[in-house]
């Protein structure tokens, strides 16, 4: 998707809860819209998801079978197959992170705040009792930690498995399948086992997404940005630096638009259309943007 005179920008409706790894949360009553439940209300393993209870579902990630992965900051992940039926995958619910090397099902998480799938692992992100990265092999339910040690602490780039941690966020992949992911202050990628900064803006990122053309797409609060995956070019794309204001700009030119604490940014699965969150924070005030 090219930052161009033809990219415009389209608010369709209030985004409920989140947004994440291209799966888009239904749009709030609107003209040509209708809601529709699709999780709520006992624990319900087994059953359909619609009668099963959620203890604060923060992430989302979808597979290429058709499955919905629900990271819960309470320390589990639900998975809802496509006959919408719920099963607990990973943790026990107690919030503590533990069961490194085993199966998943009987390990602890603590909050599981971003995932993302790939090549037949889900990746967690977990913050709270710990900060982690840790992954799950779907065929065989082990889950292993692939960064952090455990405390939540800035350090230099290092050995992924021995570094610490500070706050690990949203987690995306490139062309070549190297996990990037944010951290506080800056992101960072997962190569050979070792931990690169590939950005250090001084402010806190608040989501990421890669473009089939390599480019990272950064969703930084006040600003939309872009960098090339060429010449680690950094432009904004939307928005204003170190200048929130009230959203504004439907149906002008993206570069145009004012926008205010963008989270979230997820492309369609043809990586033609940028949707992201745009708002107070408030649910009738969030707005999802094109």
């Amino acid at each position: 998707m090219e930052s161009s005179p033809a990219m415009r920008i389209l608010r369709r409706a209030c985004l409920p809860l989140f947004l994440a790894s291209g799966l888009l949360a239904q749009p709030s009553p609107a003209p040509g819209y209708r809601i529709r439940e699709i999780v709520s209300a006992p624990l319900g393993d087994g059953g359909p998801a619609r009668q099963a209870l959620l203890d604060r579902p923060y992430a989302l990630a979808t597979d290429p079978a058709g499955n919905i992965y629900v990271g819960e900051l309470a320390g589990r992940i639900r998975r809802i197959d496509p006959a919408g039926i719920i099963t607990t995958i990973a943790g026990l619910g107690d919030g503590v992170s533990s069961g490194d090397g085993g199966p998943a099902r009987s390990a602890g998480l603590a909050e599981v705040y971003s995932l993302a799938f790939s090549n037949g692992f889900l990746f967690l992100a977990e913050r709270g009792d710990s900060c982690l990265i840790r992954r799950i092999q779907i065929s065989t339910g082990t889950i292993t930690r692939v960064a952090g040690t455990g405390s939540c602490a800035a350090a230099a780039d290092g050995a992924a498995l021995t570094t610490p941690l500070r706050f690990p966020g949203s987690l995306a992949f490139d062309r070549d399948n190297n996990l990037h992911f944010t951290e506080d202050s800056r992101i960072r990628k997962l190569v050979n086992g070792q931990l690169l900064s590939v950005h250090t803006p001084g402010s806190r990122e608040s989501g990421i997404a890669f473009e089939p053309s390599g480019r990272l797409l950064i969703a930084d609060g006040c600003r939309l940005r872009a960098i090339s995956p060429f010449d680690q070019r950094v432009e904004t794309i939307s928005g204003q630096a170190d200048f929130c204001r009230v959203a504004s700009g439907d149906g002008g030119l993206l570069r145009n638009a004012f926008l205010n604490k963008a989270t979230a940014p997820a492309l369609d699965p043809t990586g033609s259309e940028l949707y992201f969150s745009d708002g107070s924070g408030l649910a009738n005030n969030t707005t999802v943007t094109r």
